[in-house]
């Protein structure tokens, strides 16, 4: 390596000595259940025995680990790097430097304590695991991130007062993350719960099945309690511990959120308990996408995600602004690559049977099923009060789908309750398709499929199209990527 950045280059170097260690406590819940083969099998030879037996499988899986940290080097080389790795076959892994297009830093809670970081290589490869160097001294993967700017004409600034001098492009403060937590409305610490309870219920002094037991209200006495005083305090609670965990997930997630530019490539730090930095090249950045709740949607709100090329851990949708004002998002949007949202007004409308048609191909389904089971259980006829409410939910969400282009622009707009509004340049466009169902094609209708690097599974989706209209953008798209922009439809 050029410079006094890298010292010891052309010297194999292993990581952290702890590497073992961590990857041991990492593979503890893998291991759970040969402990309790080793454990049923010497249980009856004494206590002693046992903690022999669980002790020396540790100490095998350790030694492993300690073998495999050990045949794990790296080598740093004035026009590459290379990774040597494997036990038993060695596995040789050349990475050019010019290949290298910014490294991403990692960092848990333990990494901080020791000093240590995770460090990634943006390669624009295949394999997110490519350039992958866990973990290393922070001192070292700063001068790695350093180095690479610098042979890319990056400016480095190695002083901590220069960072701090640049502003950055958005930032989230405390309160602005206590905002977007109470917008941020969670189940997840139910599932957890729940989860845990079945999993450890043979520890529990009484059983989860037994429902008298452990509340004390035998379980048949239950819906005599049911009644709106009872229902409207619980729904509370439960929208009270959602917003919590909302609150709480935000932060872990998102504390310390700094987005800033640097040259032709944004870069996000973020992180309470794991600290990562991620590098977002423009020029890998192929859509752009605003997502506004339906009460965010009233303050003016939204998140802003950009969608990058695949193949790095930075690759598909990257949080831009977990939630920003309008002005924001328009400025966030304008440096990521020119992007401009239109006016809902100016999106032309699907088809009008398209806000029924997921109603009438899930729901009523759904209902038939329920109505002809109840018939063998009549208690099951309290489905349809579900699947109702199932079906209001898709018409409502299902009014809003849109699109319109403008320009070189396609814009799609999708979902009430979570609204999306992707921007797809029309450059960015992969491969473009059209696709009917067996009702579509008694309608007339057709679905538009739009594929683009690091974008979702199926592409970007225009459903229910009148077939003429959707066979005339499909042969629009086209013709723009193999001629350029020819008359604007729509």
């Amino acid at each position: 390596m050029s410079g006094q950045r890298m010292n010891g280059a052309g010297q194999p170097r292993r990581l952290h000595p702890v590497i073992p260690l961590l990857t041991l406590i990492k593979q503890l819940p893998q291991m759970l259940l040969p402990v309790i083969g080793v454990v049923a099998l010497a249980q009856d030879k004494g206590f002693g025995l046992v903690l022999l037996a669980v002790g020396g499988l540790l100490v095998v899986v350790l030694a492993f680990q300690v073998l495999a940290w050990w045949r794990f080097t790296y080598t740093l080389l004035p026009n590459e790097m290379y990774i040597e790795s494997g036990i038993v076959s060695r596995n040789r892994r050349s990475i050019p430097w010019d290949r290298v297009q910014d490294v991403e830093i990692e960092r848990g809670p333990l990494a901080r304590v020791l000093g240590l970081a995770k460090v990634k290589l943006e390669t624009g490869g295949s394999g997110s695991d490519e350039g992958l160097l866990d973990s290393i001294a922070l001192a070292d993967a700063l001068a790695l991130r350093d180095e690479v700017r610098a042979r890319r004409g990056m400016v480095v600034t190695n002083s901590p007062q220069e960072r701090a001098a640049e502003p950055p492009v958005f930032k989230m403060t405390v309160p602005r993350l206590l905002q977007a937590g109470l917008f941020n409305f969670s189940v997840i610490w139910l599932a957890v719960i729940i989860g845990a309870i079945q999993y450890f219920d043979e520890l529990l002094p009484w059983s989860v099945d037994d429902v008298e037991e452990w509340i004390g209200v035998h379980q048949e006495e239950i819906w005599g309690l049911v009644s709106p005083v009872t229902v409207l305090p619980a729904l509370g609670l439960f929208l009270l511990l959602g917003t919590i965990a909302g609150v709480i997930q935000m932060f872990v997630r998102n504390y310390g959120f700094t987005l800033s530019l640097d040259g032709r490539t944004l870069r996000r730090v973020r992180g309470l308990v794991t600290r990562t930095e991620i590098a977002m090249p423009l020029r890998r950045i192929q859509a752009a996408r605003t997502v506004a709740g339906w009460l965010t949607r009233r303050y003016g709100l939204c998140r802003v995600d950009v969608q990058t090329m695949a193949g790095a851990s930075s690759g598909g949708v990257q949080d831009l602004a977990p939630l920003a004002n309008a002005d924001e998002a328009a400025r966030l949007l304008a440096i990521a690559g020119g992007f401009k949202r239109i006016a809902p007004e100016r999106f032309l409308a699907v088809a009008p049977v398209h806000r029924w048609y997921d109603a009438q191909t899930e729901a009523l389904p759904l209902a038939l099923i329920v109505l002809v089971a109840g018939f063998i259980s009549p208690p099951v006829w309290w489905g349809l009060v579900f699947v109702g409410l199932l079906g209001i939910v898709q018409v409502i969400g299902a009014r809003p789908h849109g699109w319109r282009l403008e320009g070189d622009m396609l814009h799609v707009r999708d979902g009430w309750f979570s609204q999306d509004h992707w921007l797809l340049p029309v450059a960015s466009i992969q491969s473009v398709s059209l696709s009917t169902g067996p009702l579509q094609r008694r309608l007339d209708l057709a679905t538009v499929a739009i594929d683009s690097a690091g974008g979702q599974t199926g592409g970007l989706r225009i459903r229910n199209l009148a077939v003429n209209e959707a066979r005339a953008l499909v042969e629009w798209c086209r013709t723009w990527r193999r001629l350029g922009a020819p008359e604007k439809h729509g």
